[in-house]
């Protein structure tokens, strides 16, 4: 996971550095660092709740009444509990997810300084579980396709700086360890970027 957030921040600064060639162009958009968690479905107890990181990318033509999206979003999460479809005796559990979010998003402006939207598309996530028990450790990954919805709200703070809250649920079934097992989950956020 370290690498991915590693990857995270390379994208974001390299798209913040774009800012000024964006900016002049007729586009508009916005760039976003998300902070949160995720809570995914009962199957992964006891590591169904994450702490989870993403960058949100947005962009549109300057009369076109959405803008298209492309977020990237990971989460963590690992526990020691029992496990009862391997074993009844208490096992370490390690869940990471990685989701990419396509799609579309509809900013609907109240006033300057408050923007609320909405957005939906499709999912690809990758989930990755791995069970750790008395030096013995069993892992296993998988890559499934769905869907993904959100809301949420961003505040202008300064300039081209914005700080908002973002929830968003995302679905879709894998196969881990001959099971099919539901890979995505509930998010809520908070995140500060730039928009132009």
């Amino acid at each position: 996971m370290k690498k991915t957030v590693r990857i995270l921040v390379i994208a974001a600064a390299c798209l913040c550095m774009a800012f000024p060639a964006l900016a002049a162009e007729r586009f508009n958009g916005n760039v976003n660092l998300l902070v949160g968690s995720k809570i995914m479905d009962n199957d992964w107890d006891p590591a169904d709740e994450q702490v989870g990181f993403g960058l949100m990318l947005d962009m549109a033509g300057n009369h076109w009444p959405v803008h298209l999206v492309a977020d990237i979003l990971v989460a963590s999460g690992d526990a020691r509990g029992v496990y009862q479809a391997y074993s009844p005796n208490p096992m370490k559990m390690e869940v990471d997810t990685e989701e990419l979010h396509l799609g579309i998003r509809k900013y609907l402006a109240v006033s300057e300084a408050i923007t609320p939207y909405a957005g939906l598309g499709l999912a690809a996530i990758r989930a990755n579980m791995s069970l750790e028990d008395n030096g013995l450790r069993f892992s296993d990954d998988d890559v499934a396709y769905g869907w993904w919805g959100g809301l949420g709200v961003k505040f202008k703070a300064v300039d081209d700086l914005s700080l908002g809250v973002d929830l968003r649920y995302s679905k879709a079934e894998a196969t881990l360890a001959g099971r099919d097992m539901e890979i995505g989950g509930f998010r809520a956020g908070i995140f500060m970027g730039l928009g132009w």
